[in-house]
């Protein structure tokens, strides 16, 4: 779970919720790469 140490609002969310958001953001960006 690296990805929750990156996230700015990790001390706000639960960390569960910061990381699902994370992981998110990394398949929209996988999928645009995928779209091109």
């Amino acid at each position: 779970m690296d990805a929750v140490i990156h996230t700015p609002q990790s001390g706000k969310k639960p960390l569960y919720e910061a990381y699902r958001h994370d992981k998110v953001e990394c398949a929209e960006i996988l999928l645009k790469y995928q779209a091109n």
